[in-house]
């Protein structure tokens, strides 16, 4: 996590493609939901809703850019909703849908 807001601070020509070294904050959002990871969850919902707003700015003038930048619910529902995508088993499904609900981010969404 630290690697990825040391990413984030530098100019958009500076970023890495390498996961290594940029990894996916989708990736590590569904991390610390399996692990639990409160206070992770925080911090990677504030990354998360930067780079949907730095798209959404990136995008702004274009003929089919949204009329308001997306807001943090509609941002950690997607890449919620993305991680069950990758759960073809039903038990697995069920362990990462609890593990969601026991996220205290997702509890505090409208």
């Amino acid at each position: 996590m630290v690697k990825k807001l040391a990413i984030m601070r530098l100019n958009k020509e500076f970023h890495h493609n390498d996961s290594k070294i940029n990894p996916e904050s989708d990736h590590m959002l569904w991390a610390a939901i399996l692990l639990e990871d409160h206070d992770a969850l925080e911090t990677l919902a504030s990354i998360l809703l930067t780079e949907a707003h730095d798209r959404y700015e990136a995008r702004r003038g274009a003929m089919d850019a949204p009329s308001s930048p997306p807001e943090q619910n509609v941002v950690l529902r997607e890449s919620a909703k993305k991680l069950l995508s990758l759960c073809s088993q039903n038990k697995l499904r069920q362990v990462v849908e609890e593990k969601i609900q026991k996220a205290t981010i997702f509890k505090e969404l409208p």
